[in-house]
């Protein structure tokens, strides 16, 4: 059952102008532990599935982000791969940053499927 209550409440005050930065964030890799610990979820067990951005990159025209699965009930971490996509978006909209997100996705479900072939 998928439940996007935590992270909608997470974002619901966010506004996107204060997403804009001309400084390339960089998240470092030990960082998605304490993300995942700060999660509110109302479920006591199961795996939980985040992805933790990055940045936006306009120059580069890439998202960088953290596809994180983990077990709800000790937030252990299960696998949390860093992927980056290339799409070539102006990432300067906010619908551009949509559809961005949604091809990564996409390339990331790609990748996770040929890993499974292997």
């Amino acid at each position: 059952m998928i439940d996007q209550d935590p992270t909608i409440e997470l974002y619901k005050d966010l506004k996107s102008p204060d997403l804009v930065t001309y400084k390339k964030w960089i998240v470092p890799k030990d960082s998605v532990n304490n993300c995942i610990k700060r999660l509110k979820i109302s479920k006591g067990s199961g795996i939980g599935f985040v992805i933790i951005y990055e940045c936006f990159d306009k120059d580069e025209q890439t998202i960088s982000a953290f596809y994180t699965f983990f077990d709800i009930g000790t937030r252990q971490i299960l696998r949390s791969d860093y992927f980056i996509s290339h799409d070539g978006n102006s990432y300067h909209r906010v619908t551009d940053w949509g559809d961005a997100a949604i091809i990564a996705m996409k390339k990331y479900v790609k990748f996770l499927q040929k890993e499974n072939v292997k």
